[in-house]
């Protein structure tokens, strides 16, 4: 049987005191701080709880600070391609009257002079920038999207942002997807007003296969255009070509023979492929002729000479110069602007179901920190009504601690020395 001496009565009375005073002090601590606990050591679990929750409220407002920048980038382009419909309409509106045949060479080079400068502003439109950075250029946000000749100076790139865990989304549109249409629109149009340029027009051609047999090794057409001859052969030509892959082949080769990039000597226009002169400083001495050396078979069973010019409003071997009537501004320029107001419309489309989505992404996160935020102060933060509850409860143990003591220990010889 354990003795108990007055010296352990004192010892286990300190020892119980002290428990009672750090129980007070913790309470007093959690009202004074806000915080269930200050250290990890306090509560390990609640403090891994704490930085679970911590972490991800972190990443949503990163994710709704890539938010905010997208949806400003995007309302950038949106605001640029809305200004640039408006060009487009009055380009359209220009090319109608344009398309009538009574207009005399000043009224149709008043209206050229017009474009140009719609052709102008479209460009300038491109440029639009978000801060110091083009944002039609692709990646190459440092650079404008188009020279001063309407050329795509960007690249196809997408700026990326992560909007969510795991989600991408890309934010750009680049500047020949939005404005290239247009651009090449304007150009022909008003390359046209200006007229006089040789011009060589096909038959009216069926949509679909162009080329429908093997050129073989002996196929041979030449095209010259201002006295320069380009020969087109069965690295040019291929079987299973439509007509708008035999127009881009074709001009790929002129632009490699004649040292040019992205010019467009030969076009689809509706229905009939055009062949033309670029010349517009010296128009009258402009000239083109086509030639076939052979070409049998090549298109739906006849010849591809037969098959384009048999019954156009030209002869395979004859020139025709610049001047007069070598001009046609009709109805395939007015579809032209057509395609590119529809093309406009449907990347605006395109850009405001982003913006939607992005909107509905951003009001989620915002639940989500709410929430995040809830339980984090559910963890961490002092319930002040129980913390003061349990101050006074402490603070009564602790008196009456110490009123247990004072009787517990005995008086000492000092007391009666006072």
């Amino acid at each position: 049987m354990m003795r108990i001496t007055q010296g352990v009565m004192t010892d286990n009375f300190m020892r119980n005191l002290q428990k009672n005073m750090e129980r007070l002090d913790r309470y007093n601590e959690q009202l004074s701080s806000g915080k269930k606990f200050r250290f990890p050591s306090q509560d390990p679990i609640g403090a891994a709880r704490s930085m679970n929750y911590s972490a991800d409220i972190d990443k949503s407002e990163q994710f709704e600070k890539n938010i905010d920048q997208a949806l400003s980038w995007m309302q950038t382009s949106e605001s640029a391609m809305d200004d640039s419909n408006q060009v487009m309409q009055r380009a359209r509106e220009l090319t109608v009257q344009g398309a009538n045949d009574t207009l005399t060479a000043g009224e149709r080079e008043n209206l050229a002079a017009e474009m140009t400068e719609l052709r102008d502003e479209l460009i300038s439109i491109a440029e639009a920038r978000h801060g110091d950075r083009h944002v039609f250029s692709g990646q190459m946000t440092d650079r404008a999207p188009f020279d001063e000749d309407g050329n795509y100076q960007g690249d196809h790139k997408n700026i990326i942002r992560e909007v969510s865990p795991g989600v991408e989304m890309p934010i750009n549109v680049n500047g020949e997807e939005a404005f290239g249409e247009a651009i090449d629109a304007l150009d022909d149009v008003i390359s046209d007003l200006k007229g006089g340029a040789a011009r060589v027009y096909s038959d009216e051609l069926e949509p679909g296969t162009l080329i429908t047999a093997d050129p073989g090794e002996d196929f041979e057409m030449t095209i010259s255009i201002d006295g320069e001859e380009v020969e087109i052969g069965n690295d040019v030509i291929e079987e299973g070509q439509t007509r708008s892959e035999f127009v881009s082949a074709v001009n790929d080769k002129i632009n490699d023979e004649f040292g040019e990039e992205d010019k467009r000597f030969v076009r689809l226009r509706g229905n009939t492929i055009e062949f033309r002169s670029l010349e517009e400083e010296d128009m009258e001495n402009s000239s083109v002729q086509i030639d076939f050396a052979s070409d049998e078979g090549l298109a739906n069973g006849a010849s591809l000479g037969d098959a384009l010019f048999a019954d156009a409003d030209y002869t395979i071997g004859e020139t025709v110069e610049g001047g007069e009537g070598s001009l046609r501004l009709s109805e395939d320029d007015i579809a032209t602007f057509d395609e590119a107001i529809d093309s406009n419309l449907t990347t605006r489309a395109e850009l405001g179901a982003r913006v939607n989505r992005l909107e509905m992404t951003e009001r989620r996160l915002e639940d989500n920190i709410i929430n995040m935020r809830e339980l984090l102060s559910e963890n961490e933060d002092t319930d002040m009504a129980k913390a003061i509850m349990e101050l006074r409860m402490e603070e009564s143990v602790y008196q009456a601690s110490l009123a247990t003591g004072a009787r517990v220990m005995q008086p000492t010889l000092v007391d009666f020395l006072q």
